[in-house]
């Protein structure tokens, strides 16, 4: 693992990466409390500098996604404020994007309208394909939430497609997932990304390690499969 080599070298900067990978992990298969203890070691040892800020901004939404609503959202908005402060326009960008995620999250929509757009918008002109695809997810939930489920779906299978082209199949996953629930509910056939699903999945589970990672796998198949089952 990055964060072994990290601490075979002496490197804190790599072991805090490191912990932040872990991290994402977890938080990607839904696990988020164990998202939030490699984060909050990640933040140990990266301080305020721009892995540090960046372990926190993800412990704060992990947080958020935990139960502990308070403290995370306290933790996200001073990562925020710590990387504009700082001059750190990437690591602030990535703040919105999960400032975003956590407003999906409690469905304040409203602050998903001010921030999804706007934020589209900075990360095509900073070059991050990933924040950009993701703000644009996020529209298409909202214009789901809003009624306008055509639209949505459009959104999202144009956001699928890039997201495999990005090769990031648990993102690509998910992103399935709410593509899935969306063509469902407007009655439209599903066979080819339920099908792609499965093949994530597998793919996932024969390269999953180490074990722990593997056990919430499993669980993570087993609550992912249930919106889409017949």
């Amino acid at each position: 693992m990055v964060s072994e080599l990290g601490k075979e070298h002496g490197y804190d900067d790599i072991q805090s990466i490191g912990y932040r990978l872990v991290g994402d992990i977890f938080l990607l298969l839904e696990a988020p409390s164990k998202a939030c203890e490699n984060f909050q070691i990640g933040v140990n040892f990266g301080s305020n500098d721009f892995w540090g800020l960046d372990n926190l901004i993800r412990l704060g939404y992990a947080q958020i996604r935990n139960g502990q609503t308070e403290i995370g959202m306290q933790n996200l908005q001073r990562g925020i404020d710590l990387a504009k402060s700082g001059g750190l326009g990437i690591i602030e960008i990535l703040g919105n994007q999960f400032l975003c995620y956590a407003s999906t999250y409690l469905g304040d929509w409203e602050q998903v309208r001010q921030i999804a757009y706007p934020l589209e918008r900075q990360a095509r002109k900073r070059s991050m394909p990933l924040v950009q695809v993701m703000s644009q997810v996020t529209q298409g939930i909202l214009e789901s939430v809003i009624g306008k489920t055509s639209i949505s779906i459009e959104q999202l299978q144009m956001s699928v497609d890039t997201i495999y082209e990005l090769e990031y199949p648990i993102i690509e996953l998910r992103t399935l997932i709410r593509l899935i629930q969306a063509k469902q509910a407007y009655g439209q056939e599903t066979n080819a990304q339920v099908q792609r699903v499965y093949e994530i999945l597998d793919c996932l589970e024969q390269n999953a390690h180490p074990e722990e990672i593997s056990q919430v796998l499993i669980e993570f198949r087993q609550k992912l499969l249930k919106p889409i089952s017949p």
